[in-house]
């Protein structure tokens, strides 16, 4: 009875020299008929498929806003971004407003912002929008636009600048 041994350890190398054949590679699905919608992702496949329209319209350009979206379909919450050429409307303002919608879409809260620059914006686990601007302050919203909670990143934020923050499920960084 012959005998093999693989050095390598691979299950392809020890196939090989036991004399069986390497594995047929996988099919690919987005090939076949009716599956259009299928994409690959690496070595998986996935498809997108348009549950609904998002309500807030057509007359907001993503590309244009700051935008934040809370984890497990809670809420979304955009601002314009001051920093992007954009043209306003005969019923806008200059001063920006922070908006929160649904994740289908439909307006939560309106609130004019009154203050500096935002730098980022981002949601808690908590469900709570922190807003960072770019003197360091800090306002929690809660998820129908109430504030919640303000305070400051301290007196080296303020005086420096915020140049880059992350907001994350458990807290917040500045830099």
């Amino acid at each position: 009875r012959p005998h093999s041994h693989s050095v390598s350890g691979r299950k392809e190398d020890q196939m090989a020299t036991a004399g069986a054949s390497k594995p047929a590679p996988a099919a690919d699905w987005s090939l076949t008929a009716g599956s259009s919608t299928w994409n690959k992702l690496f070595d998986r496949y996935y498809r997108k498929k348009e549950l609904y329209t998002m309500q807030w319209g057509q007359d907001i350009d993503l590309n244009k806003m700051i935008v934040a979206g809370s984890r497990y379909a809670g809420p979304i919450a955009m601002i314009r971004d001051d920093r992007k050429v954009t043209m306003i409307g005969a019923n806008s303002t200059l001063r920006p407003t922070l908006f929160i919608y649904t994740c289908s879409g439909n307006l939560l809260a309106s609130i004019p912002w009154k203050g500096a620059r935002l730098t980022e914006i981002g949601w808690t686990d908590q469900e709570r929008l922190a807003c960072v601007s770019d003197d360091g302050s800090v306002v929690l919203f809660s998820a129908t636009g109430r504030i919640v909670q303000t305070f400051s990143m301290g007196p080296e934020c303020k005086e420096d600048g915020v140049h880059m923050c992350r907001v994350w499920g458990g807290g917040l960084a500045c830099l």
